[in-house]
């Protein structure tokens, strides 16, 4: 059982609650240097969207471990690059996989494609308006 009910709520499975990007990670990471944004964007997507290959399968296989474990990789990067929705999604999956209940897994992994899709469109329109 999850501690922190208001992660599953149906918004919040959906992907569509709480604040998409965290503008002042993304603004530091800017300050870094010119390209440097866009190529740890894409090495992100490129990880991220292979971690949700691997959750889709953890989770087919009721592997609460792999899930946890992939769950918070996927927390830590998507914070690291400010893409908070995705991070907070993934901690609540994380949570429920180390209470070693995937019945809302499901949810929570559309609610990241969705998340993850949301972030990838806003950070494109963003770089391209710089």
């Amino acid at each position: 059982m999850l501690t922190h009910p208001a992660e599953t709520s149906p918004a919040a499975l959906s992907g569509d609650a709480g604040v998409l990007l965290d503008e002042a990670v993304i603004a530091e990471l800017e300050a870094l240097g010119a390209g440097l944004l866009p190529d740890l964007l894409t090495l992100y997507f490129s990880e991220a969207t292979g971690q949700i290959v691997e959750l889709e399968g953890a989770i087919g296989r009721v592997e609460a471990r792999a899930v946890g474990l992939t769950s918070h990789k996927l927390k830590g990067g998507s914070s690291a690059v400010g893409a908070a929705r995705v991070s907070r999604i993934a901690a609540a999956l994380e949570a429920t996989a180390h209470a070693d209940d995937l019945e809302s897994a499901e949810a929570l992994l559309e609610g990241l494609r969705r998340a993850l899709d949301q972030a990838r469109e806003a950070l494109r329109a963003r770089m391209a308006d710089d």
